[in-house]
């Protein structure tokens, strides 16, 4: 996900730097990426972090144990004994790891975000000064960077988990109401399903659809988990537009990764989305009713966003109408923001600046 991706970046980044990693959770991160980190990293253990007597120039903690318990102070109070720069990651404005900065905002020198909503509501509810805070969203790599479209495939594409979280059964009902209008016009959803049924229940909602024969011809879905930079390129060069119905995020890789290839993104408003995706430029956003929230942590949030999209789900599938329709009837306007795409990436979103904002801190 994000977080290893990110993490990844980020060591790539600090190379030059003598590195030290210390995972939690090994068995969360496939054996390609951990052996892509592992490659740029000496590794530590937690019982050999809790007991080293190395004293670092900079500890970072990309995210956090959601529980708090005895385990979790023992490492926090040693992290401030072995550096005078501990800098601590989080990558949502609502998420259950929010309360661990609540707890240790004394001990954190820095907080990295990766959007300006998550600074606006951590510092006015935690009450800390926003000169804690650093904004530094994901990157693409600048050097790699492709050419803008030159032609319309006619295909619409997801890409990323099918969960609920992500909503692609809404992006469904959305294509339902305009399949009609652009028959010639596919929908690919790509990505890995986090459980079999969420598959099943995409399917189900096309077996039930109003226009279910049309469906069923111009939805493609691709359940897969793909790692493979070239495999990944190959859908979003495939795709004219990155469409996601998500009801929450912090800053989706899938963002940068869709405008390096020159495709333009429509997301819905939530997280650093609207830092980034600027309407008619390099995409669009989906102002949906009921994805904002005041609160940054709760056990049953997801549940609640969830609900909100379906309580005001005539009102969202008529802002996706609205805002998507324009850019299936003028393709032209899509190989404009093609260009400014690649624009994106090029001036704002590479890597150059991501790991000069890294040492700009460090």
């Amino acid at each position: 996900g994000g977080v290893v991706t990110y993490t990844l970046n980020m060591i790539r980044s600090l190379k030059r730097f003598n590195l030290y990693l210390c995972i939690e959770n090994k068995s969360d991160i496939s054996e390609k990426y951990y052996n892509n980190i592992k490659s740029f990293v000496r590794e530590l253990n937690y019982d050999e972090l809790v007991n080293t007597d190395l004293y670092f120039d900079t500890v970072i903690c990309n995210s956090s144990p959601i529980k708090f318990n005895q385990q979790s102070d023992n490492i926090m109070n040693k992290l401030n004994t072995i550096t005078g720069n501990l800098i601590y990651i989080t990558h949502m404005d609502v998420a259950p790891a929010n309360p661990f900065i609540e707890k240790y905002k004394h001990l954190l020198d820095k907080i990295i975000t990766v959007n300006n909503l998550t600074i606006n509501k951590l510092s006015n509810k935690f009450n800390i000064d926003e000169s804690k805070f650093y904004c530094i969203p994901p990157c693409s790599d600048f050097i790699n960077i492709t050419q803008h479209k030159s032609k319309i495939n006619k295909i619409i594409g997801y890409f990323g988990r099918i969960n609920d979280i992500k909503q692609p059964i809404f992006l469904i009902k959305c294509f339902d109401t305009i399949v009609t209008q652009f028959p010639d016009w596919k929908l690919y959803i790509v990505g890995p399903s986090v459980k079999p049924w969420n598959v099943n229940n995409i399917k189900n909602q096309i077996l039930t659809a109003k226009n279910k024969d049309l469906l069923e011809q111009n939805v493609v879905i691709i359940d897969k988990n793909i790692e493979d930079e070239k495999e990944k390129n190959k859908y979003y060069e495939l795709f004219d537009i990155m469409i996601s119905t998500t009801t929450i995020e912090g800053f989706p890789f899938v963002v940068s990764e869709s405008l390096r290839n020159g495709t333009p993104v429509i997301i819905t408003n939530v997280g650093g989305n609207n830092d980034c995706i600027k309407s008619g430029y390099n995409g669009d956003i989906l102002n949906f009713k009921g994805l904002y929230v005041d609160e940054i942590y709760g056990d049953d949030i997801y549940i609640k966003l969830i609900k909100q999209m379906y309580n005001n789900e005539k009102y969202n599938i008529n802002e996706f109408k609205n805002v998507i329709t324009p850019y299936l009837k003028n393709p032209k306007k899509i190989i404009e923001m093609s260009k400014n795409a690649l624009e994106t990436i090029k001036y704002k979103y590479n890597n150059i600046q991501f790991k000069n904002k890294l040492f700009e801190i460090i």
